[in-house]
């Protein structure tokens, strides 16, 4: 037996701690030589930029470029300089809700900084695009995105981006959240299929839906305004002992929806107790190689429990109450109040189980799920589905 792996794995660990520190006192000299010989290449930090947002006023989960150009120092010049010190100039971007969604992540520990916070370089181009994403819930409205420069100097294989610090914060952009009334639709599927002990096959896929409503004609009725795929990711892949092939989704849209949402109340304390609302088809285009079982090419964002109840029955008689209503006069209100008695008779035996309230504030937030699952030893095949409604009065 060999005890001496201790003591390789240590010395190799003081080799490289060395090696680092050899680069690192290397680069300093070097430099320090070079750039009083080279005026032009002095160091400028920015202290000022320009901002430009797409738009200012975003839905939840909605996703807005932000760029950054003209970065100045005191002086009000670029910071300039060659490729490499342009390259090695630190910019952090950091909002207090939402997410920074490209740049390099912070180290845990390495800043003070809270939030969502990013580092990029800023390069010999003097601008940075930043993709930002609202929040898809919460009671902010006002969103607080903060520019900083940064003392952190030099090559990345030296200094890493994760270790940056912030510096002085040199712009502020402000954005503003609509949150109003929507859904949001959180569907999941995950399948694993094992052919003997050659062959595996899996695909993942995950979507997430936000549908604008407002209320409509009645107290037990949404009207949907618009559906946005806020999210679509898939995979699939087949591996066998002699190739793998592997095919991603580039695109989910849907191929149509309902125009109205129905509210199941309670009829005597008129709470939300769940929805009427049918699943949503997502036609998915996937690239990269041909895998014969293949993922779905439509998937359902709905209900994935088996409803016990059967198709038919009252379902019928309430999916004619989805057509539109008259809006004007005497006999159009005592139809509106004929339609919402027959709905909210309708809808205990319409809500299917995966759309009933489970959980919420009873106010403002309503939540329900389903999930659905089959296996067989190493086998499975697993569908969670999860909805959201948030009400803003």
């Amino acid at each position: 037996m060999n005890n001496n792996f201790p003591n390789i794995s240590l010395r190799r660990k003081k080799e490289e701690e060395m090696k680092k520190i050899f680069n690192i006192l290397v680069f300093t000299i070097l430099f320090s030589i070079y750039l009083p010989a080279n005026q032009d290449l002095r160091i400028m930090w920015p202290v000022t930029v320009d901002t430009k947002a797409e738009k200012s006023v975003l839905r939840p989960g909605e996703t807005v470029k932000i760029t950054l150009l003209n970065f100045r120092d005191e002086n009000n010049n670029a910071p300039t300089g060659p490729t490499a010190i342009s390259d090695w100039q630190r910019i952090i971007v950091r909002s207090n809700v939402g997410l920074i969604m490209d740049g390099t992540a912070l180290k845990t520990g390495t800043s003070q900084i809270i939030g969502s916070t990013k580092v990029f370089l800023l390069g010999k181009e003097n601008r940075i695009e930043v993709y930002y994403r609202a929040p898809l819930r919460g009671k902010s409205s006002e969103v607080e995105i903060e520019i900083f420069n940064s003392p952190d100097f030099g090559p990345t294989a030296i200094y890493p981006l994760v270790t940056s610090t912030k510096g002085l914060l040199i712009a502020k952009v402000k954005l503003e959240i609509k949150w109003g009334t929507y859904f949001l639709l959180n569907y999941e599927e995950n399948k694993r299929r094992k052919s003997g002990s050659k062959v595996v096959y899996t695909h993942e896929i995950k979507s997430v839906i936000r549908i604008d409503c407002e209320p409509w004609q009645t107290g037990s009725m949404l009207q949907i305004k618009n559906l946005v795929v806020l999210e679509f990711k898939g995979k699939a892949d087949l591996i066998s002992k002699n190739d793998h092939k592997e095919q991603n989704a580039i695109s989910a849209k849907p191929s149509f929806y309902n125009t109205l949402v129905l509210l199941h109340l309670d009829p005597k304390t008129e709470k939300i107790q769940g929805i009427i609302y049918e699943p949503v088809p997502l036609n998915v285009s996937w690239q990269g190689d041909e895998i014969p079982i293949g993922p779905p090419d439509v998937v359902n964002v709905g209900p994935v429990s088996k409803d016990e109840r059967g198709p038919w029955g009252a379902r019928w008689q309430g999916s004619k109450l989805q057509s539109e209503l008259p809006t004007e006069g005497k006999t159009a209100r005592k139809v509106r109040r004929m339609q919402q008695f027959l709905i909210q008779n309708f809808a205990e035996t319409q809500v299917h189980p995966d759309h009933i309230v489970k959980s919420g504030n009873g106010e403002t937030f309503f939540a329900g799920q389903g999930k659905w699952e089959k296996s067989s030893g190493s086998n499975f095949h697993r569908k969670i589905y999860t909805w959201e409604l948030h009400i803003t009065k």
